[in-house]
């Protein structure tokens, strides 16, 4: 348990750019990089469409599942 509220108090703590290059990011994060609104973002969170890595009650996105999810998706 200590290891996950180091990480969030890591990542929550991350300015835009260490964000953008690490692994997981925030739901405000990655609507500000896809260019989608955050409500948007939400629902997919919701709908189970984006890979989440949950820190206690926060979820973040998963950037290397999602890249996995999409590299697999070119190679069908």
């Amino acid at each position: 348990m200590l290891q996950y509220l180091h990480l969030k108090s890591k990542v929550l703590n991350m300015n835009s750019e260490q964000q953008e290059n690490f692994f997981i990011i925030t739901a405000e994060k990655y609507a500000e990089l896809v260019g989608l609104p955050i409500g948007v973002v939400r629902g997919q969170l919701d709908r189970r469409q984006l890979p989440v890595f949950k820190v206690g009650k926060r979820r973040f996105i998963n950037m290397i599942q999602l890249r996995l999810n999409v590299l697999a998706g070119l190679n069908k």
